[in-house]
């Protein structure tokens, strides 16, 4: 419960930040925003901003992202970091069992015996929570102390009122609610508690008038200007303003954002009670205004209108009063700004699931309604695990967590190669009978989020994506760095959609973030008996019309074959994780054996040509120590032309807008202007005059997204006198753009 309430102030308190942003714009713009739409405008204005900012809260714990500076994001981690590392420390002592060894009578035997065994452990005061409950207390305290001044008020309006007897007031109510398309007509009462006219009441709304002498004129403004009131469910309004207040209490800008709310929402119904009047109207029912500014006493109370509104806001509504301008509605324009605030609302609530952006390249904020945030922990006096993010789909399941470790030594070990194991990290279903979690998954070491990795903490991926879990059980997080190996429970829903296209005989599945390819076995190995490539024959048509290669969109991450129970095999599935985020609608149609597939309608399929280049092909490879190059045939294969500089003996050639530059003797490569060092081998001209680059350059050219793998099963022949591999020379090379 606490991890929830954590979570959900987490979330509030980035997006007051995001906000503060957005209300301090309005403000800046009020005044041309005044001089051009309706006051109306402005007060619907902010009724957008705070519905679009209540959204997180729809979803209790749904993230939302947008690409943010990183300079506010890591200040704000660096703030909580800082926190947590200074927080105060306290002992507690845990239980964890171990076994000992216990010498039986008989000498050869040996047993080992559960016992359980306290340990003292050093714990850190859970700022985040103290944070949390401060204001969560904060906000019931809010809304229990105005919402309660609410009813107080509304009960003593009830007691000491009177029902309005008199016939000549109804009429008029019954004349401005006939205008106004308003069925069935207020209760009107009469009070000496109050002086000044308003509305009162969510479920039985009604006019309280002050027990004052009342001109027929200054009685039909009064009234139309209540009804609008009513009309517009403004105390609905009022209430969602409470709510709102009250979740950002701490928030002095917020405050000034509802203050601003009621000089709009009575500036509004001053145009409304006033449009279509002469300007004699509009002088006279300001008089009206200032007669009540001089008996104004009373505090205002959220969930009423008050005809006063203020002394504040007196000068803005009797400016506007004056003004012979006319002001448009701003329909469209308040849809911008309902644009503007979801904009900025988006990364309100969710600043930290940039970790993502260092898992997959390019913009991940789609990923925003999926990432779940835990921030779950478990620990002992030298280590603490915490699963900081992860993602599920259909079949696969990332984790983002985090290692911290406590104590000198700790530090050291997590610093150091013995640190990982085949039992560091282990992830997996609750119950291994229902649930299976196959190959396909790993940890990091952290490197992938070097931003935030500090001395004592790192952050690591772990990703699987042979998950089997039709029932979706829960699965586990742990690790035997920590005593007992206390396991952190991962609910397994997964929302992300997997969409499923049958192209022929291949099945294709994918989501945002992975695919699964199952296709014949038959038909898996063809001219290789080693390698799987079928996959490659698939290409995307996305919605801009552009053919993208299968290796353009996913890195391969492994593959199985699967057999009946004759062990013959039947299908081979091949699974690969986007290289950037892919949402659903960004693949139009699937592309397999030069026929097209619609997504939508994969019946309606239709042949198709794909450009020559853009399918894998085969070259000889080099055979000198091991398997090389040829640099012109690999160009020609892609339909890239290379550039021969004789005075440097440099060979250049562009690629899907990269730029690679290889020089005779020199190691390494040029790419895009940077030198990228792959060890000691250098480009050489072979006999026949080519010139011959290491394979290692397709380390670099997976950026332009070139899978180079060699062809054939038969790499070797024979060994020689020492032992090792003759290498067959006539190996190929197998390019797959």
């Amino acid at each position: 419960m606490m991890e929830f309430i954590k979570e959900i102030f987490m979330q509030n308190a980035f997006s007051s930040l995001k906000l503060s942003a957005v209300i301090i714009l309005l403000f800046v713009l009020t005044k041309p925003i005044t001089k051009r739409y309706t006051a109306g405008f402005r007060y619907y204005s902010w009724l957008a901003v705070m519905l679009i900012f209540l959204i997180p809260f729809a979803g209790l714990g749904i993230d939302y992202t947008i690409n943010i500076s990183p300079a506010v994001t890591d200040g704000i981690h660096n703030i909580q970091t800082r926190l947590e590392e200074k927080a105060p420390e306290y002992s507690v002592s845990e239980e964890y069992m171990d076994y000992e060894r216990v010498e039986t009578s008989n000498s050869e035997k040996v047993e080992y015996v559960p016992v359980t065994k306290t340990a003292s452990a050093k714990k850190k005061v859970d700022v985040t929570a103290i944070l949390a409950v401060i204001w969560l207390a904060g906000a019931f305290g809010y809304f229990a102390l105005h919402y309660g001044r609410y009813v107080y008020f509304s009960h003593e309006l009830n007691r000491l009122s009177n029902v309005v007897n008199d016939a000549s007031i109804y009429d008029s109510l019954c004349a401005e609610s006939k205008k106004l398309k308003i069925s069935k007509p207020l209760k009107i009462r009469h009070s000496q508690l109050i002086d000044t006219p308003m509305l009162v009441g969510l479920l039985k709304p009604r006019i309280i008038l002050p027990q004052l002498d009342y001109t027929d004129r200054e009685l039909q403004l009064l009234l139309r200007h209540e009804l609008f009131h009513f009309k517009r469910k403004d105390i609905l309004y009022q209430l969602i303003t409470l709510i709102f207040v009250s979740l950002h209490w701490f928030n002095p800008i917020v405050h000034l954002m509802a203050k601003a709310i009621e000089i709009d929402g009575e500036t509004s119904c001053d145009e409304k009670t006033l449009e279509g009047r002469d300007y004699e109207e509009k002088i006279f029912y300001g008089d009206m205004l200032i007669k009540f500014l001089k008996t104004q006493t009373q505090k205002k109370s959220y969930m009423t209108t008050t005809f006063f509104g203020g002394k504040k806001g007196m000068k803005k509504r009797l400016t506007l009063i004056a003004d012979k301008m006319a002001r448009k509605k701003g329909t469209a324009a308040l849809v911008i700004v309902m644009i503007i605030a979801v904009i900025m609302s988006i990364g309100a609530a969710a600043m930290d699931n940039e970790y993502f952006n260092s898992v997959f390249e390019g913009d991940t904020s789609y990923l925003a309604d999926f990432v779940k945030t835990e921030k779950k922990s478990v620990e002992d006096d030298r280590f603490k695990l915490t699963l900081e993010q992860y993602l599920v789909a259909e079949n696969q399941a990332m984790l983002i967590y985090s290692f911290e470790a406590k104590t000198p030594d700790a530090v050291e070990e997590l610093n150091s190669d013995r640190f990982w194991d085949m039992d560091t990290i282990m992830f997996g279903p609750t119950d291994y009978e229902k649930a299976s979690c196959g190959g396909g998954g790993g940890y990091g070491t952290g490197g992938f989020a070097k931003k935030h990795n500090t001395e004592n903490k790192i952050y690591c991926v772990f990703a699987s994506d042979r998950i089997e879990n039709e029932e979706k059980i829960d699965f586990y997080l742990t690790t035997n760095k920590i005593k007992g190996s206390p396991k952190i429970i991962i609910p397994m829903d997964y929302n992300m959609e997997t969409k499923t296209v049958v192209c022929g005989d291949i099945t294709v599945k994918y989501n945002p973030i992975s695919i699964t390819v199952i296709m014949p076995a038959t038909d898996t190995k063809e001219d290789c008996e080693f390698c799987y490539y079928r996959r490659n024959d698939l290409y995307f048509r996305m919605k801009n019309g552009e053919i993208k290669t299968y290796t353009q969109l996913y890195d391969h991450s492994g593959g199985h074959t699967d057999v009946d129970e004759n062990h013959n095999e039947t299908s081979y599935t091949s699974r690969g994780w986007a290289r950037e985020i892919i949402e659903p609608d960004e693949i139009k149609s699937v592309i397999a054996e030069d026929t097209e597939y619609p997504v939508d309608n994969p019946s309606k399929s239709k042949p198709v040509t794909i450009d020559e280049h853009m399918k894998p092909f085969i070259i000889d490879a080099y055979v000198q120590d091991h398997l090389w190059i040829p640099l012109r045939a690999f160009c020609e294969g892609l339909g890239s032309e290379i550039k021969w500089d004789g005075d440097t003996k440099t060979a250049s050639f562009n690629y899907r807008g990269s730029n690679y530059s290889f020089t005779v003797g020199k190691p390494g490569i040029i790419m895009d202007g940077e030198e990228c060092d792959f060890g000691d081998e250098a480009p050489f001209i072979d006999e026949q005059g080519r010139m011959i680059v290491p394979p290692r350059f397709n380390g670099y050219m997976n950026h332009t997204y070139i899978a180079v793998d060699a062809h054939g099963y038969e790499m070797t022949i024979g060994h020689d006198e020492d032992g090792g591999g003759i290498l067959n020379p006539d190996a190929k090379w197998h390019i797959i753009p």
